[in-house]
């Protein structure tokens, strides 16, 4: 089954597609060879295109280290170009071929830990029925319908994020494959800190995304949330609220499971979409968390995530921008504050909002609860 921890693993970006998911698959392929002295990489098509811009080749290696590495861009066999495929074969010492594998990378893992998505039990009203009928949270609906261990899962990326945040805020300098453009994270805390209020947060808040897209830009560990070109904008919105408003880490981490709902919801607009609708849907996600933090009842938070998909359809058919993804992941931070604060303040009447998130993820229309 398709789990909410599908959507927040860990590893070094700047991609989910051409570096976490890559990485995460060469430790577990290393993990299993344990007679081997070599491990040789073939890549193709897309994986292989797009290998030098990701870091794909480095992570591969920082991921089989020690054994010795090999990373062979193929360019013999015919290959489909719109593919995202590697080939590893680990070698014992008299050169014998012990383990062979062949992995195809989608932006949400290796194919075959999606392939047997099954979402048909899981639907806006299951989710908002039982939690009226049962007194109950989102997160709450979240961990009796999916993997087990999913607080402590979701505790654990949490760290990694607040790691990924402190480190982004102290690093200074370029950001890989520009000389030109500077880091800004530490240089947006310092100018946060003169302002006052509401602007101060704002301010913050995109200074902690911009800590964690910046680490993703060069290399560094990040958590996918939901991939990596989209990484800053979650843990930005939810580590400013637990500053600001003095929130429990335990609530943090029951507010990234409610986003984790919301991510598995559109895990399709995902899974087919470009790095503008993961920026549209990490803002949803961050929405909707942040309203439940807040105090927000489920279908506020439904409501929260809905108002930032407004403009889904036109990203998915977006090309480029003149802001680039890092900023992007800052501007979206602070207007996920902006729609779980409308969310908040709207009246129980947000049926058009609910219906709204329903016809996005192929459902008929909400109908209330009595």
């Amino acid at each position: 089954m398709f789990s909410i921890k599908n959507l927040f693993r860990h590893g070094p970006g700047p991609s989910s597609l051409y570096s976490i998911h890559p990485f995460r698959i060469a430790k577990e392929f290393k993990d299993e060879c344990h007679d081997a002295t070599t491990i040789i990489v073939t890549l193709y098509g897309q994986l292989k295109d797009n290998s030098q811009e990701n870091f794909t080749v480095q992570a591969l290696k920082n991921a089989i280290s020690p054994f010795v590495t090999r990373i062979v861009l193929n360019e013999e066999e015919e290959e489909d170009p719109e593919i995202s495929l590697a080939k590893f074969q680990a070698f014992g010492k008299k050169k014998s071929l012990i383990k062979e594998a062949t992995y195809h990378f989608t932006k949400l893992g290796e194919l075959s830990e999606i392939e047997d998505i099954n979402l048909e039990s899981v639907t806006i009203k299951d989710l908002l029925d039982w939690t009226y009928e049962n007194g109950r949270s989102i997160w709450e609906f979240a961990v009796k319908t999916d993997s087990s261990n999913l607080e402590e899962y979701m505790s654990y990326k949490w760290k990694i994020m607040t790691k990924s945040i402190t480190h982004g805020l102290e690093v200074e300098g370029s950001l890989p494959g520009s000389d030109s453009e500077a880091k800004k994270a530490s240089l947006y805390l310092s100018r946060s800190l003169q302002n006052r209020d509401f602007i101060q947060q704002v301010s913050k808040t995109m200074a902690y995304a911009l800590a964690v897209i910046e680490e993703s830009a060069s290399g560094k560990t990040v958590v996918t949330a939901p991939t990596a070109k989209s990484s800053g904008i979650i843990p930005g919105v939810l580590y400013s609220l637990m500053e600001v408003y003095q929130v429990s880490e335990k609530r943090v981490v029951r507010g990234l499971i409610t986003a984790g709902m919301i991510g598995k919801l559109l895990y399709k607009e995902i899974l087919n979409g470009n790095t503008f609708t993961d920026i549209n849907i990490a803002i949803a996600m961050a929405s909707a968390a942040a309203t439940q933090i807040m105090g927000g009842s489920p279908k506020q938070v439904i409501a929260a995530a809905a108002i930032s998909l407004n403009d889904l359809q036109h990203e998915k058919d977006r090309i480029n921008s003149h802001m680039s993804y890092i900023e992007l992941n800052a501007m979206g931070a602070a207007k996920s504050l902006d729609n779980a604060t409308w969310a908040l303040l709207s009246d129980k009447n947000i049926t058009k909002e609910i219906d709204f998130f329903c016809q996005l993820t192929m459902e008929k229309e909400y109908i209330e609860v009595n």
